[in-house]
């Protein structure tokens, strides 16, 4: 095979490689501020959507993960918050609902990174469940630091922040965890603060 064709065979055989894709790539959720998280997944199975996202701080970055349309169920959404070529920092998440509702949101995690920053869960606020109504600690949350937690249906879920991988003061303290018309059936634990 000569040199030019080889380089079309090696030509088309990349393009065939799937990209990752900025997000948002997907009605119903838009991810902001635009082109500041990679999507590693995003995909609807069985009546629930998985989000997996890379952020990178620069050194610090803060996302919102918004639904937009329709009423939307989460299996789970996974971050990988990297810090990049800096000593430390800070990737911080939010979940709201701007235009469509979210039902049921049953995780909020970290996925490893080579070079981890700090994940920040600034605040849930969705009209559904976290975790499954009724079931005690059947979902999760988990980072570095959690804010604020606020559901309309039940807040079904162990709850676990800290300790900060990189903090001044080694405290994360969880602010506020509330269901306005459902019930608390989760652990809750600060390893590294208290609860407000």
């Amino acid at each position: 095979m000569t040199f030019p064709a080889l380089l079309v065979v090696l030509v088309l055989v990349l393009a065939t490689v799937p990209a990752r894709a900025q997000c948002p790539v997907h009605a119903p959720f838009q991810v902001l501020p635009a082109n500041t998280a990679t999507c590693l997944e995003f995909q609807f199975i069985d009546g629930m959507w998985q989000i997996q996202l890379l952020v990178t701080g620069n050194p610090d970055r803060s996302i919102a993960v918004q639904c937009v349309q329709g009423t939307q169920s989460i299996r789970y959404l996974r971050v990988q918050a990297e810090r990049g070529p800096f000593p430390n920092g800070t990737v911080t998440v939010s979940v709201t609902e701007n235009g469509g509702t979210i039902a049921r949101l049953d995780e909020v995690s970290y996925l490893p990174a080579p070079s981890p920053a700090n994940l920040s869960v600034a605040s849930i606020q969705i009209a559904g469940t976290l975790g499954a109504s009724g079931t005690p600690n059947s979902g999760l949350v988990v980072a570095d630091y959690i804010n604020s937690v606020s559901t309309n249906g039940d807040m079904a879920a162990t709850l676990l922040a800290g300790p900060p991988l990189f903090s001044s003061t080694g405290i994360s303290d969880i602010v506020l965890v509330r269901s306005s018309a459902g019930d608390v059936l989760g652990h809750i634990v600060a390893y590294a603060g208290s609860i407000h």
